[in-house]
Order: structure tokens, then sequence, then C-alpha cells
């Protein structure tokens, strides 16, 4: 285990000992994120940080933004930090990027307005179908 630093390798001890119960949380510590979810999400990331952006000229902006994001979520976001300029050191890349990718935009002929309009928790959101008592969905002619 000599690729392990020493405070990776008394993290993992330590996340071992909990799950078997024999490490009480102290106070104010931050949470352990569950090994799952930090898989899938790096998993998640790792993937589209290589997908390239909407248009050529972003790419560079998108990589800059993409590695100071890996940054935060690895050293920042899973040891539990909660600080606020932690979570705002990558913002000023965000925005550039974020800039670049709407202008992008509307030279691809992308209407703004319903890029950035709200749907979620109104009566616009699309919602699961009904599934009838029986649990058989029930066939377009058996709705009317």
């Amino acid at each position: 285990m000599a690729f392990f630093e020493s405070d990776q390798l008394a993290t993992l001890q330590r996340k071992k000992r909990d799950q078997r119960g024999e490490v009480q949380k102290e106070e104010g510590a931050p949470p352990l994120v569950p090994v799952p979810v930090v898989l899938v999400l790096v998993l998640f990331f790792i993937f589209f940080s290589a997908m390239n952006s909407l248009d050529p000229s972003c790419n560079e902006l998108k990589a800059k933004y993409d590695a100071c994001f890996n940054v935060w979520f690895a050293e920042k976001f899973l040891r539990g930090s909660r600080d606020a300029s932690d979570d705002a050191m990558c913002k000023p890349l965000f925005l550039v990027y974020r800039d670049c990718v709407r202008k992008a935009m509307q030279e691809h002929k992308i209407n703004l307005a319903e890029v950035d309009k709200a749907i979620l928790g109104t009566n616009e959101e699309k919602q699961a179908p009904e599934q009838p008592q029986d649990g058989q969905a029930k066939s377009p002619e058996q709705k009317q």
C-alpha cells in the first residue's frame, strides 16, 4: 500500500472501522460519502469531461472549467468542505464557459428563451403516465 499517502490510508482505515461500528463520529467531522455514490459521481464526471463542447471555440474553456471542477470535487466536496469560498472557486471559469456556449447556441439558432424556461415544478413538466390499480398500463383507446 505504498502508493497511498498517509492521510488517504488513515481515511480508508477509518472508513473500515466506521463500517464495522468501531468508530464514533466526532463532533463537526464531515460526513463520509458512501463509496458507491462516490464511484458513480466520479465516473459521471470523467465521462462528461471527456466530451467536447457544443462549439469547438468553447472546448478550451470547457477543459479549464472541467479541470477546476475535478480539483474542487476531489479536494473539497469529497472531503466534506462546506465553505462557500470553496464552492465558488470555479465560478468565474464556469461563467465564461457558459457565455461561450450560449453564444454558440444562438449561432446554431437555438432559442435561449426556451432553454432558460423554468419547467420543473410547473404544469409543463412531463409527468409519468398514470398506472391503473391492477398494475397494467391502459392502451390509448382505454384511456378515452
